[in-house]
């Protein structure tokens, strides 16, 4: 009977520890930090999107990496996902809100209102 006390406080421990090392790894957004890209590499990213870019257009990256994916935002709104490689940009992907509609139809000054979307530069995870 004692061997399984021991046991099931070991288990015990073992557990708590493991579900606080889960916890220490919250799942929260990656913002981005601006990328001071020269007006002509912004616009040979933008002449390959299929929608026009605005005249506000960023170029982001995520911070605190290494890698070589940007993100370009503008205030059409679209975002671009985009590859650096040998001091070229090339598009892999991208989304085109223009036409998005919100179901709330109410005016409201927040990013979802029916006066527009707008894109804050950072990937939230799912």
């Amino acid at each position: 009977m004692q061997h399984y006390k021991w046991q099931s406080l070991a288990i015990l421990l073992l557990g708590l520890t493991v579900q606080s090392s889960f916890a220490e790894q919250a799942i929260s957004a990656q913002p981005f930090i601006n990328v001071n890209a020269s007006s002509q590499e912004i616009h040979s990213i933008c002449q390959q999107l299929s929608q026009k870019c605005s005249d506000e257009v960023k170029l982001w990256k995520p911070k605190n990496t290494q890698d070589q994916t940007y993100y370009l935002i503008d205030e059409t709104p679209q975002i671009a996902q985009v590859k650096k490689q040998n001091n070229q940009y090339t598009v892999i992907n991208e989304w085109n809100f223009k036409n998005y509609e919100h179901s709330n139809k109410e005016p409201h000054s927040d990013d979802l209102g029916p006066n527009g979307l707008k894109i804050f530069p950072a990937l939230y995870p799912q």
